[in-house]
């Protein structure tokens, strides 16, 4: 694909990518260098997973190549990300934390067999973290005891992936998605929104954390009563989340997440 045909400046950007607008009704996200290939070709097929399974999500178009950069071509998804809502009006924090809620509920409600189960993409990831040998084992043993199901997974549900326009949510960055009980997703979501994701370098960091745990704390109430799910439950997959996350290299969590595999394992 042509450099040109696209926007001159990403629209959007992440970690491990940047988006581009193309045209008036689409859009490409582009790898950073360094981010393997599969996490493309691996999200244009969660993409068509999800989107069969009724999902609202942006439609894959294709992989393409941009300048020697893998990307994935897609629909333009409408409307403005729930982080940057909730950024603009944080007095409004728990509104947002419910609106969180409800979209991720709406997510989990809808099955599909097409996806990878998460209790594979858990263990996968386990092995790959820098764990003691101990404290693997445990996580491992956690994990082969945990129920299965066919829930649609996110996989990385946060407000920086959620889009609103009005009273519809959609959901876009399916590359960690899987199958497996809600339960699993809804950890891996407190993970996402607890004190430790927040760099030391957030402006006004004393604020942004106290907003946070407000929004935490009305999100865990809200997808609880709304999935009907007993926080013990939801507990019991602390573990292995945290440990799968160690192998995904964010420097600014190691400290964090190693501290809470102890606290979690007893030492």
């Amino acid at each position: 694909m042509d450099r040109r045909l696209l926007s001159d400046a990403p629209i959007a950007d992440g970690r491990t990518a940047e988006v581009f607008g193309f045209g008036e009704d689409k859009v490409v996200k582009l790898l950073r260098p360094g981010f393997s290939r599969s996490m493309i070709t691996t999200e244009a097929m969660h993409l068509e997973a999800v989107s069969a399974a009724g999902i609202p999500c942006p439609t894959p178009r294709g992989v393409v190549e941009v300048s020697g950069r893998i990307g994935l071509a897609m629909d333009r998804v409408e409307g403005e990300l729930l982080v940057d809502e909730a950024a603009f009006s944080p007095v409004r924090v728990t509104t947002w934390a419910r609106k969180l809620a409800v979209a991720h509920a709406a997510v989990m409600t809808h099955e599909s067999k097409a996806l990878p189960k998460v209790t594979d993409v858990l263990a996968e990831k386990i092995r790959a973290a820098d764990l003691t040998t101990s404290h693997r084992d445990k996580a491992l043993s956690v994990l082969a005891a945990a129920p299965e199901a066919d829930a649609v997974l996110h996989g990385d549900f946060h407000p920086g992936n959620v889009m609103i326009e009005g009273s519809k949510a959609s959901v876009i960055d399916w590359v960690d998605a899987a199958r497996g009980v809600p339960s699993a997703d809804v950890a891996r979501t407190l993970w996402l929104l607890s004190p430790a994701t927040v760099s030391d370098n957030v402006p006004n960091r004393r604020l942004a954390l106290t907003l946070q745990s407000m929004f935490r704390k009305s999100y865990a109430k809200h997808i609880a009563r709304t999935m009907r799910i007993n926080t013990r439950v939801i507990d019991a997959w602390r573990l292995p989340v945290v440990a799968a996350r160690l192998a995904e290299g964010i420097v600014h969590e190691d400290v964090a997440l190693h501290a809470e595999v102890r606290r979690l394992t007893g030492g």
